[in-house]
């Protein structure tokens, strides 16, 4: 049996339209060249931060963690964590936020850009033989 869990771009520009995962992984979405999802570095996103959430993926399971953006990382309209202006981010990386845990046909929204999380228990195909053809 194999579970999986996709983001789906549902608003933003981005290089690729799904992300798919399959196996336990922890992403981290922002715009800094190290993020395993990268935003873009441009005018229009100046409000992600470098390092902006993290992922925690063990499919069928997923989390999510604001990892101290000045913004917030959003699940549904609700934002989930974001550091306080003035506070440095070391501070905030020893007092993190709580992850939240994601259900299928979850928003996750970063700025601009939205995600659409999409998680599937079963990715086997069953295929039935009728006996009478047999």
């Amino acid at each position: 049996m194999h579970s999986r869990v996709t983001l789906s771009v549902a608003a933003g520009e981005l290089d690729e339209d799904e992300f798919v995962f399959e196996e336990p992984v922890q992403c981290v979405i922002g715009r800094a060249y190290d993020c395993d999802i990268q935003i873009p570095m441009d005018d229009e996103h100046g409000f992600v931060s470098r390092h902006h959430c993290l992922l925690d993926i063990h499919p069928p399971i997923v989390h999510v963690r604001d990892l101290g953006s000045l913004n917030g990382t959003y699940v549904n309209g609700r934002v989930i964590g974001r550091r306080k202006p003035g506070v440095p981010v070391l501070d905030y990386v020893f007092r993190p936020s709580p992850d939240r845990r994601l259900s299928d046909r979850d928003k996750i929204k970063i700025n601009k850009t939205i995600f659409r999380v999409g998680i599937v228990e079963n990715t086997n195909e069953f295929h039935f033989i009728n006996s009478a053809h047999a």
